[in-house]
């Protein structure tokens, strides 16, 4: 039972946050269509949303929708993200991308990791604030990525989040994979995030605090696309990862979470797939669209925030609906 002192502090703080979110929502209904965002640091309180047009959304009629905005103001105080350290990979463009944007936005510090040199630091020098790093590393290098954990630890003295967002996708009849392709699935998809999962959790063990989001996808539950078989098995594989380190971790502190996109605009699906197969997506998801990558990294931003403080071992789904367990 919450006594009276509780209920005395709690219940301004929820109206504060709740009227906060109703005000944020009466803004973008008031906006007129565009990608923009509200940033308390920006000198007229807005800047532009660096999304390309081929990135936004799209309503069941095929019409484009603005990007999701997200506040910058006192609301993003409740995620508890401010002065943490967060690593990101696949940071470069999509999920990965809109997910460093919202944890600096949120106060983060936020180390970027990419192969996609050239993005990731253009990814980095979109963040707001200053002290954000770039790392250009290939997860599928066990070596890289257990320096690149060391070398963050070192570098701000911590290491708070992890978001495992990298990840490869090639269509191909199950036939058609050869060893080659099939390790090279593993490897980026499954066994970097085992790694990156074990090596971060050593540095957030003596904290007592930590929060890993694993990037899965639909597939990994349904595997309904032929041409992503071996695809679907690494990514049925991540939620079996989440809920062993889970386990594993949760008597330090740590919670570990698999966020579980839905089809999203993304350069990794939109590259690999036909307009008729992302109108038959559109047709899957009960909200008539696809998702959109500042959509789906809410999601992973809240699993990596104080409000999932007693989230551990669980599968957040993000698919407008096209996936209901």
């Amino acid at each position: 039972m919450v006594s009276g002192w509780n209920r005395m502090s709690v219940i301004p703080s929820l109206t504060l946050f709740f009227n906060g979110l109703c005000r944020l929502n009466l803004e973008v209904a008031a906006r007129p269509p565009g990608r923009h965002f509200i940033d308390s640091d920006s000198p007229d309180g807005e800047r532009s949303w660096p999304v390309p047009n081929s990135h936004l959304m799209h309503v069941s009629d095929g019409a484009p929708a603005p990007a999701p905005q997200f506040p910058a103001d006192a609301t993003l105080a409740w995620l508890g993200l401010s002065g943490r350290v967060a690593l990101v990979t696949g940071a470069a463009s999509g999920i990965g991308r809109s997910v460093a944007e919202i944890l600096a936005t949120a106060g983060a510090t936020v180390v970027a990791c990419d192969r996609d040199r050239p993005g990731v630091e253009a990814a980095v020098r979109a963040l707001s604030g200053e002290r954000h790093v770039a790392e250009s590393v290939d997860v599928a290098d066990l070596s890289a990525i257990e320096e690149l954990i060391a070398r963050t630890a070192r570098r701000f003295g911590r290491l708070d989040i992890l978001m495992n967002v990298a990840a490869v996708l090639k269509r191909m009849p199950y036939e058609a994979v050869d060893e080659i392709e099939w390790r090279r699935l593993m490897s980026i998809n499954l066994r970097s995030q085992y790694w990156l999962c074990r090596a971060a959790g050593e540095h957030m063990k003596p904290r007592g605090w930590g929060r890993i989001v694993n990037v899965s996808s639909g597939a990994g539950f349904v595997a309904q696309d032929t041409g992503a078989t071996a695809y679907a098995i690494t990514k049925a594989g991540v939620l079996t990862l989440t809920k062993s380190f889970a386990r594993a971790l949760g008597p330090f502190g740590i919670c570990v979470n698999t966020l579980v996109p839905g089809a999203t605009e993304t350069p990794m699906l939109t590259a690999g797939w036909s307009e008729s197969d992302l109108a038959a997506a559109r047709a899957r998801a009960p909200l008539g669209r696809l998702g959109h990558p500042m959509e789906i990294a809410r999601a992973g931003v809240f699993l990596a925030s104080e409000l999932s403080s007693y989230i551990s071992g669980h599968a957040l789904v993000a698919s407008g609906g096209a996936l209901m367990r």
